[in-house]
């Protein structure tokens, strides 16, 4: 029996990060792996009957420190913006260490500096990109053929591992009848605070586009982790905007929803994504494939998606899973989207329901041989 041990971001597993929950199950129920968690946080979204075992620490060193009592066969570090530093600190101490990274194209270093106070992250990419066994993203391979050059390190030490889906949540969706049908869409996961930078962050473009789609007499749903719902609702001051929308827009919605949980989303007609495309936020997508997808993909619903968001158009495109449309669409993509016939709507999802079977964790483990 392999016996995989997982660290979250920091050692700390965050409310709106599933990802390592999916995959342990699948680990555990279906590839017979033990999975040991480690971490610093006992908290009340941490359930620990998805993991042979958890361990909560109370410091990084603390942590790592017990990372030398393990005999493990692959030891998972996942890091995001400001959780590099401690990655970069664990490949550097420990053989055999793949790391999950999360949106590393984000900006130049002097604007991170101005964004966040300090650049630290940019050393430790380097240092995990250099040395680490793999490291695995929801970047295509366009995206590491960039890192391959900037960093001087071999492409195959990239691996594109976005969320993949679990069989055993997948959900039939049953065709609409569009007559006389005012069409749903809804946006799952989470969201940044609107008073960060447009270039960089997609929230004031969501709300602009909301305004947009629901000027066309379509319904607009933000569908977001129980825990995220309750943070956006407590810190309203960063989201009043959204908040505003909620209360005053008669078409825009938003709710709370229900942690790895796709029946909250199935009876809408279209999942979506970023809708509007300005600036330099088009490249922190453009090779990119969210774990939405893979939400959406479970729930079994089409999904509509802007030409810039350029790796997961290409996969909605060529797999016929949903609309694909540009950012001059948008004042007119309730006309568009009534065009798409009761047909053209089943094929879509006759087409989901095909193409799920194969974005699952069991057809892409090749780094656990």
């Amino acid at each position: 029996m392999k016996k995989i041990v997982l660290i979250p971001p920091n050692g700390i597993l965050k409310k709106q990060d599933f990802l390592y929950q999916k995959l342990s199950n699948y680990l555990r129920e279906q590839a017979g792996c033990s999975v040991v968690l480690l971490c610093l946080n006992d908290s009340s979204y941490l359930n620990k009957n998805d993991y042979t075992e958890v361990i909560i620490l109370k410091s990084e060193n603390e942590l790592i420190d017990k990372i030398s009592t393990i005999e493990y066969d692959h030891l998972i570090c996942r890091g995001w913006m400001h959780a590099y530093s401690f990655c970069a600190e664990i490949v550097n101490q420990f053989e055999n260490v793949i790391v999950m990274i999360k949106d590393w194209n984000f900006s130049e270093k002097d604007e991170y500096q101005f964004l966040f106070g300090n650049s630290d992250d940019f050393n430790a990419i380097n240092e995990i990109f250099c040395k680490a066994k793999l490291v695995l993203s929801h970047y295509n391979e366009n995206q590491s053929k960039k890192w391959s050059d900037e960093y001087n390190v071999d492409q195959s030490r990239f691996l594109f591992f976005p969320e993949y889906c679990n069989k055993n949540k997948f959900l039939s969706k049953q065709t609409i009848d569009k007559q006389n049908k005012t069409i749903n869409l809804v946006f799952a996961g989470t969201i940044p605070p609107s008073s960060y930078p447009e270039e960089f962050y997609f929230t004031k473009g969501i709300v602009r586009s909301v305004k947009k789609l629901a000027a066309q007499d379509m319904t607009i749903s933000l569908v977001v982790p129980p825990e995220y719902y309750q943070y956006i609702c407590k810190e309203n001051s960063l989201y009043k905007d959204v908040l505003y929308e909620n209360k005053f827009n008669n078409n825009f919605n938003l709710i709370q929803g229900e942690e790895l949980n796709a029946a909250v989303i199935n009876n809408f007609d279209y999942g979506f994504f970023i809708l509007e495309y300005t600036n330099k936020n088009e490249y922190l997508n453009k090779y990119a494939v969210p774990s939405k997808f893979a939400f959406y993909l479970e729930a079994g619903i089409p999904m509509i998606i802007n030409e810039k968001h350029e790796a997961l158009s290409e996969i909605i495109k060529t797999n016929n899973l949903g609309l694909v449309f540009c950012n001059d669409d948008l004042n007119k993509l309730g006309s568009i989207l009534r065009k798409i016939t009761q047909e053209e709507y089943s094929q879509f999802i006759k087409n989901i329901q095909q193409y799920r079977n194969n974005f699952v964790f069991e057809n892409h483990l090749e780094w656990l041989s």
